[in-house]
């Protein structure tokens, strides 16, 4: 994604404070502790929010230019100050502290690839949640327009790792599924092609008539419950691909539009090899469940905070 090369101003300054409207929500103390303080530049990220603070003030601009200089010295490769700034962000205070990690990385100018490399260890693959921090980052790199996000960065580093033999970084094929499934399976289609020779169009052929389908039922060209036999093919065939992540599409799209499932399509899926598939087929389950645990905990709580009940005398 191109950022083009900006000094903070007034304005805008104010602008990104009025606009903020998302809860700061820190890391897990034990993913948090995985990251080591560094001060000097704990301080030079503090010293953003602080001049933050004073945006509509005289010589507010000079203050928050001057603190972004500081942190532009500690390029080009600015890899621990993507880590830093994770943490800092899992400390944040208040809605100037959670919007400071958003304006370095949009002014500091870290590419994209540092930035996702940094977060790749605090994205939970199981996509029950994803902290604040790592979220906040890939928002920022996928830069989402309409419907269409870009996944450049995820498929350059994944085609790297076809190239050179690295493990390929799952997690990122799961957050792009997730994200948009049909722009997704289209691009990992055309992404492992490259890599592995094997021909695209199969797969390319069966999703699309997947999205062809929930076209037709968007405009009432396909009526609901209506037999499809195209459609039962495409699934049946991408339900079955060996690659794990053609049946993550799977996954995701019945789960997102319910009218594609069938109940053996869902055993098959919630019965994979792969945990990312039974994740993500299983997902409203599990948080349904999660849902009555934490209920029933509350309830507890409550009753805990209460004390025995007294009984009246007879």
């Amino acid at each position: 994604m191109f950022r083009p090369k900006i000094y903070p101003s007034v304005a805008l300054l104010a602008v990104v404070l009025l606009l903020a409207t998302s809860m700061v929500r820190p890391l897990a103390t034990e993913e948090a502790a995985k990251i080591v303080p560094d001060p000097e530049i704990q301080k030079k990220i503090q010293a953003v929010s602080e001049a933050m603070l004073y945006a509509g003030d005289e010589g507010g601009e000079l203050k928050a230019f001057q603190a972004i200089q500081q942190l532009q010295k500690l390029g080009p490769n600015y890899e621990k100050l993507a880590k830093q700034l994770i943490l800092y962000h899992s400390n944040a205070k208040g809605m100037v502290e959670g919007m400071t990690m958003s304006m370095v990385v949009q002014f500091v100018e870290i590419s994209d690839t540092t930035l996702v490399q940094a977060v790749l260890p605090w994205i939970d693959q199981d996509r029950d949640r994803l902290d604040s921090a790592a979220n906040e980052i890939l928002n920022i790199v996928e830069d989402k327009r309409g419907n269409n996000y870009d996944f450049s960065t995820y498929t350059s580093l994944i085609d790297g790792a076809l190239r050179t033999g690295a493990k390929v970084p799952d997690v990122l094929i799961v957050r792009m599924i997730e994200q948009a499934p049909q722009q997704a399976i289209e691009e990992l289609a055309i992404t492992f092609s490259a890599r592995k020779l094997d021909h695209p169009n199969p797969i390319l052929w069966e999703s699309h008539v997947v999205d062809h389908y929930l076209w037709k039922r968007r405009f009432g060209f396909a009526k609901a419950n209506a037999p499809d036999p195209e459609l039962t093919k495409a699934l049946t065939q991408l339900a079955k691909n060996d690659n794990w992540w053609v049946r993550l599409y799977v996954a995701e799209m019945i789960v997102k539009h319910p009218e594609l499932s069938t109940p053996e399509l869902k055993k098959q899926l919630s019965e994979d090899k792969h945990e990312a598939v039974v994740n993500a087929v299983t997902r409203k389950e599990r948080a349904a469940a999660k849902a009555r645990k934490a209920q029933e905990a509350r309830v507890k709580a409550r009753e805990a905070a209460a004390g025995p009940s007294v009984q009246p005398a007879k």
